[in-house]
């Protein structure tokens, strides 16, 4: 960046907000939910650049998670883990205990939460989980996987 500001050449940086969307009270709120959806959503979740947090004001903070969570958007989990994936499995284990211990910290889970064996794909995948209340202390919060 230090070197290209003088000549004011384009930069693109990647400064790890781990793909957020903050929803503001006063935002259009129903482009705001179909925009959360189809980044949380699109390609099966399974997107480097997928939404991975949201962050929404307390005015509409429950609208949100009510709406977020309650809808059925037609949706799968994410790709089914596959017969030379050993590091898969241990993120499915990784991911299982941040998820448990945001729930055992206060998070209430909404949806998914847990590993799941399909008799096509025998080592499974992991439902697509939807935490609310997460707090600045869980693990959750400053994990990146």
């Amino acid at each position: 960046m230090h070197t290209a500001a003088p000549t004011l050449t384009p930069v693109v940086l990647a400064l790890g907000g781990k793909d957020c969307i903050v929803a503001f009270d006063d935002c259009d709120y129903n482009q705001i939910l179909h925009t959360v959806v189809r980044c949380a959503f699109q390609n099966s979740g399974q997107n480097c650049a997928g939404l991975e947090r949201l962050i929404v004001q307390e005015g509409i903070y429950e609208r949100m998670v009510k709406d977020f969570g309650d809808d059925d958007w037609g949706v799968e989990g994410g790709t089914p883990i596959g017969r030379d994936s050993a590091d898969e499995m241990a993120k499915i284990d990784v991911i299982q205990r941040l998820v448990d211990h945001a729930v055992a910290k206060g998070a209430r889970l909404l949806a998914g939460g847990k590993h799941f064996i399909h008799r096509k794909y025998p080592k499974g995948q992991f439902y697509t989980t939807l935490l609310a209340d997460i707090t600045p202390d869980m693990l959750i919060a400053k994990n990146q996987k």
